[in-house]
């Protein structure tokens, strides 16, 4: 139904719609009014309602100016059936009914003035319109509380009805099916949302003049406002905010089953107490500036404009394909207080980003940020973003496009914030100009899916660069576009991720931290303007691969910062650092770990290198620190698991110190090597080997920096060679180790000190020690020395000692083998050993200089195997086994004197050598001294020997004189000299030993004892002395024991009056071979019941010979040395005189030969026989006279000498 009227009423201090029920769903047309009001309000008694306060009383005509048709759903005097309400304050109560529309209505009284409320809907009524007269009292607005609308009207319209006094109202949520149009300002209360087309399609127009507004309702509380025009357009027309801004300001995509909003325009200036949030897909223009309290996030456009300027407290995220800064320079920035960042991506994800106007910019397809448009950013923002990331990683999403970056102008900052780009790939363009460089005053960080290619020179001098690619690698291109080449990276800290390695070639920087994650290598240079460069953190974190990583400086130093993590490959690759210069100063310091697997660790330097955390391989790789120009300082351990250690101080001074308590430690490996290299000193603390330790002081020592005499160098099968200009250890603190095998090298001053704490071998490479001192010490505390590479000291005092200990019960080895010579050209040899001392073929001893002596020692066991030598320079030698026995080879004194002390046997190892060579020597031994087998040979001048359990078998290859031997004294390398205990004298033998002395000429003196026999045989023990080529001259007694003696001589046999001889049991026997036998009157041999032969080839001249068995005389001549002693005293008495002519005689006339015999028979030649009895003599056959010839083996076994039988005296001579 649609009814034109013409209506006139008065409006009351309030007019309001108490109620209305919607009627049925259909389209429903009222003409409420004929016309558009002409005048709203004509004042009867004043000339403008704007201009003064209305009066009570005042009375105002609203009249219809032209035709107009009512929506059901209008928000004024609309919503299908409606009624006015009196004032109940009004005395008039007349109700003029003007026209009646299906409704009746009802006036009552109103609590609230000056407000059009469309609350509610009617009830079910008579609805007309009436006019009344009433007082306005104050201005007025319209409110909308509720949701009034017509459910099938297509939009709602609220045109200004009222003055401009009055606005319209929203205090409830607004939907339509339709558009929604409100063309009034308009205030919002609470939290409201408007909704059109939800019905399919539907736009959104608030205001319609720009003369409109749209603000909170200016009361306490937070007022929003929320749209939604589902596929449809939103334009804000009049001004947003300013009197009261909203706390926030919406616009959502749809509901979750359309478009959502298209284009969305702001005419006007927005001003927001709060956030403003568009999501379009269209293009979202601001004509107008915008101020904004809070956050601007607009999304999902196709194009966003900003004509004018932005000022915004919090952040911005801009999200269209395109965006157009057109505010100009700093237009668009951070309100004074705020803090915020700018966010710019495109909404189609894989769409290309082009920023900062790279050369090659395209515009299809592609969101292009211009160079010009950068800078309308102001500065301030916290951070400048561009491109989409992951929320879950705050990494570039997977589908992101690829991003290009160029720079603003020559010599122009281009981000004035820290600036964060995401993309596919990105790439940083270079440029023909050579001034043309991308410059930022904060952070840049790229962060990419793929590559990163960095073209052009990028500067953030006081800021930092943090570079990511998800799946890429970031690099370096030397594009010389621009005619330049190396273009610097240049920034404060970079910190660089990638997947496939990362190659920055030219950088200047000062902190870096890198991360590969997949197949590549990490290779950064920082370049030589940049100087030094500090490692936080660089980790190859794929075990799969052998990505290397290669840090270098052109002319800085490099730091493994204590701040950082340090750096590590989990993979098989590399970790090389490589401090170069253009001086000779820069260095490497390493405050964090270094640690790889099974690749090589490889840290440069021309200057020091410092370590004071690990560096490490899990596996076999090796780890390599070069000081070309200077030293190495490790604080802290190093260790691979069998890889090679080489640690290498080059410089003219350089020196590698270890600090007390590190360690250096390559084990369980195949190889195991180790080796230090130093210009001048190294200062050990512990090094482990599992192979070879090499240790090399070029101009300088080798010296302990450990506390205690914990090892140095350990390794169960570790080889460790030195090689040293001023020494290995000291006398007061050697080298402790525990190693294998060693050798040594040191060639001009200090010495070679070692102490092993098991055994040592001394390996093929030797042990060479010269200059002006020399020493080699070698102490093995529970273990055995083996020397198989020579030992030789030519050094200024050149004293060599090997000691081999072994701790208190214990049965461990602690032997010494020699089978490589050891010798000293200028100072003693000592050798050592708890348990016994195997000098083999090649294991000759020597020393060189006069006075320096050779010192042998052994708590068990000598033994020299035929071939090997010991020898002096006339300086002595002395050779001691405490418990067992000493085999000998060659001992050498020259004019030197030897002393042999055994607590076994002391025996020839051999016959190939003469054993002994020396003045004097002294032999003693709780066994046997030579063997009946094997004698001793000797070459010495004085003898003196004395055994406790067997024999003395001495073969002397020249003269030898029985005698004296004073105490003979050595130097005890490292202790005082040692010096036998007592000067010795004699030979003698306990326990049935025998004596066999062969020389070629043979004295045998009295010692100073003279109670004592020069020569005494113990028990049966039988004694030979043999004068080869010359004379026996026995000059002091020999006690035979109960043995036989047997003197024999090439030529003479003397005995002087002291020359006694005597046994008890044995025979004696005495052949002058070619010469005499001449006893002095006093000299004696007594054979107890033995015979007694005397055979001189010339003349025999007798003292006394005394046995109770028989005595045999044979000679040219036999005289008496003496005119009153009994000269034979036996039971038969044999005598040939050889010669018979008158030399051959027997006695003389003037000096008969004294006898008590009891038989007699001679042969005597003209010379006739002279014979005095002192009894009775039977002058009878003599049968055959026996002596026991004693071998050089001592015995007798069939080794007899037979005069036969002889009868009666015969003699062409005298017989008296």
């Amino acid at each position: 139904m649609a009814n034109n009227l013409s209506c006139r009423f008065f409006i009351s201090n309030q007019i309001q719609i108490q109620k209305a029920t919607p009627p049925m769903a259909r389209k429903t047309t009222h003409n409420i009014f004929p016309s558009f009001i002409r005048k709203m309000f004509k004042m009867r008694e004043s000339n403008s309602f704007l201009s003064k306060r209305a009066k009570k009383q005042d009375t105002f005509l609203i009249e219809g100016l032209e035709e107009r048709t009512m929506l059901s759903a209008d928000p004024i005097l609309g919503a299908g059936y409606a009624a006015l309400v009196q004032d109940s304050n009004h005395s008039t109560k007349t109700i003029d009914i003007v026209q009646k529309i299906q409704k009746s209505i009802k006036i009552e009284s109103q609590a609230t003035k000056n407000i059009i409320d469309l609350t509610s809907f009617l009830n079910d009524a008579e609805v007309s319109f009436l006019e009344s007269t009433s007082t306005l009292e104050n201005r007025g607005s319209v409110q909308l509380k509720k949701a009034v609308f017509a459910p099938d009207i297509q939009r709602v319209i609220h045109n200004a009805l009222l003055p401009k006094v009055f606005k319209a109202a929203l205090n409830s949520n607004q939907s339509q099916a339709g558009d929604i149009t409100i063309g009034d300002s308009i205030t919002i209360t609470g939290d409201i949302s408007m909704t059109a087309g939800t019905g399919g399609s539907g736009n959104i127009t608030l205001g319609t003049s720009s003369s409109h507004t749209l603000n909170g309702d200016g009361a306490v509380g937070n007022d929003t406002l929320t749209l939604n025009a589902n596929a449809g357009n939103i334009l804000i027309k009049g001004v947003l905010g300013g009197s009261d801004s909203l706390e926030a300001f919406t616009v959502i995509d749809g509901d979750g089953t359309s478009a959502g909003v298209i284009n969305i325009s702001f005419d006007s200036e927005v001003t927001m107490n709060g956030d403003v949030n568009i999501t379009a897909t269209g293009t979202v223009t601001f004509n107008k500036s915008l101020n904004i309290t809070g956050n601007l996030t607009i999304l999902g456009a196709n194009l966003i404009i900003f004509e004018e300027g932005v000022s915004v407290s919090g952040n911005i995220i801009l999200e269209g394909d395109e965006i157009n800064f057109k505010g100009g320079e700093e237009s668009i920035k951070i309100s004074n207080g705020g803090s915020g960042s700018i966010t710019m991506r495109s909404s189609t994800i894989t769409q290309a980003m082009s920023i900062a106007s790279p050369p090659s910019e395209e515009s299809s397809n592609v969101l292009n940020i211009t160079s010009s448009e950068l800078t309308a950013l102001g500065d301030g923002f916290t951070k400048i973003i561009f491109g989409h990331f992951d929320s879950g990683d705050n990494h570039a999403v997977a589908t992101a496009g690829a991003v290009e970056i160029g720079m603003r102008v020559a010599d122009q900052i281009t981000f004035r914030d820290e600036v964060i780009v995401y993309g596919g790939s990105i790439s940083i363009a270079d440029y023909s100009g050579t001034d043309k460089v991308l410059k930022a005053s904060g952070n840049i960080t790229l962060d990419a899916v793929n590559n990163i290619e960095i073209k052009n020179e990028i500067e953030a001098t006081s800021a930092n660069m943090i570079f990511y690619s998800e799946s890429g690698k970031i690099s370096q291109i030397n594009d010389t576009k621009d005619g330049l080449s190396s273009e610097s990276l240049r920034a404060n800290d970079l910190t660089v991720t990638a997947s496939t390695g990362i190659d920055l070639g030219f950088t200047e920087i000062t902190n870096l931290t890198a991360s590969n994650t997949g197949d590549g290598h990490i290779i950064i240079n920082v370049k030589a303007v940049s100087a030094d460069v500090n490692i936080l953190s660089i980790t190859q974190t794929n075990a799969v691969f052998a990505g290397n990583t290669t840090i270098t400086t052109e002319n800085g130093n490099i730091v493994v910062a204590t701040a950082g993590t340090g750096i590590s490959t989990v993979g098989t690759g590399n970790i090389t650092l490589d401090a170069n210069d253009t001086g000779t100063d820069k260095t490497i310091t390493v405050n964090k770990v270094i640690s790889a697997t099974t690749g090589t660790i490889l840290l440069t330097s021309d200057g020091d290198i410092t370590s004071t955390q690990l560096i490490s391989n899990s596996g076999n790789g090796a780890i390599t620190l070069t000081s070309a120009q200077a030293s190495i300082n490790q604080q802290a351990n190093i260790s691979s698991v069998g890889g090679l250690i080489k640690l290498q101080a080059q410089g003219t001074s350089g020196i590698i110190t270890m600090t007390d308590g590190v360690t250096t430690s390559s084990v369980s490996g195949a190889l195991g090597d180790v080796r230090y290299e130093s210009s001048t000193n190294i200062l050990l603390s512990k090094i482990t080997g599992a192979a070879t330790v090499t240790l090399i002081a070029t101009a300088g020592s080798i010296t302990d920096n450990l506390n205690g005499e914990t090892a140095n160098i350990l390794g169960g099968t570790t080889v460790l060679n030195t090689t040293s200009k001023n020494g290995v250890g000291t006398s007061s603190e050697d080298i402790d180790t525990q190693v294998a095998s060693f050798s040594a090298n040191n060639s001009t001053s200090g010495g070679v000190y070692i102490e092993e704490i098991d055994s040592l071998e001394i390996n093929a490479t030797n042990i060479l020690a010269a200059g002006t001192d020399g020493t080699i010490s070698l102490k093995a505390l529970d273990g055995e020395i083996v020397v198989s590479g020579t030992i030789s000291s030519t050094g200024d005092v050149g004293n060599v000692i090997l000691y081999s200990l072994e701790a208190s019960g214990d049965v461990t080895n602690s032997n010494i083998t020699i089978s490589k010579k050891v010798s000293s050209t200028k100072g003693d040899i000592s050798i050592i050993s708890s348990d016994n001392i195997t000098q083999n073929a090649d294991g000759d001893i020597q020393v060189d200089a006069s006075s320096k002596t050779i010192d042998v020692s052994a708590s068990l066991a000598i033994t020299m195997v035929d071939g090997a030598t010991s020898i002096t320079n006339n300086s002595n030698i002395r050779y001691e086994a405490s418990s067992s026995n000493i085999a000998l080879a060659s001992l050498n004194a020259g004019d030197g004197d030897i002393t042999i002390k055994s607590g076994g046997n002391i025996s020839d190892a051999g016959n190939t050598d003469v054993d002994l060579i020396s003045v004097n020597l002294r032999l003693e031994a709780g066994g046997t001294i030579g063997s009946s087998s094997e004698s001793l040979d000797t070459t010495v001048t004085t003898l003196a020997a004395k055994t406790a359990g067997g024999g003395i078998f001495i073969n002397e290859t020249d003269v030898l004189i029985i005698n004296k031997v004073n105490a003979i004294s050595v130097n005890r390398v490292g202790g005082a000299a040692v010096v036998d205990s007592a000067s010795m004298e004699d030979i003698t033998t306990l326990s049935n030993g025998s004596i066999v002395i062969s020389a070629t000429d043979l004295e045998i003196n009295a010692g100073t004892v003279t109670a004592a026999s020069a020569i005494s045989s113990h028990g049966a023990g039988n004694i030979l002395l043999q004068a080869r080529s010359v004379d026996i001259d026995l000059n002091a007694s020999i006690d035979g024991g109960s043995g036989h003696i047997s003197l024999v001589s090439a030529t003479n046999i003397n005995l002087v009056a002291a020359g006694d001889m005597q046994t008890t049991a044995g025979s004696v026997d005495i052949e002058a071979t070619a010469g005499l036998i001449s006893m002095l009157d006093g000299a004696s041999i007594n054979s107890g019941s033995g015979n007694i032969r005397l055979l001189a080839s010339t003349t025999l001249t007798l003292g006394t010979l005394i046995t109770s068995s028989h005595v045999s005389l044979i000679a040219d001549s036999i005289s008496d040395s003496g005119t009153t002693d009994i000269d034979v005293s036996a039971n038969r008495f044999r005598v040939k005189t050889t010669d018979s002519g008158s030399s051959g005689f027997f006695g003389t006339s003037s000096n008969h030969i004294e006898t008590t015999v009891a038989t007699l028979s001679a042969n005597v030649g003209s010379g006739g026989l002279f014979i005095t009895e002192s009894d009775s003599l039977i002058l009878d056959t003599v049968s055959d006279i026996v002596v026991n010839r004693v071998k050089l083996d001592g015995s007798v076994t069939a080794s007899i000498k037979t005069d036969v039988a002889q009868s009666n005296v015969v003699t062409t001579g005298a017989l008296v």
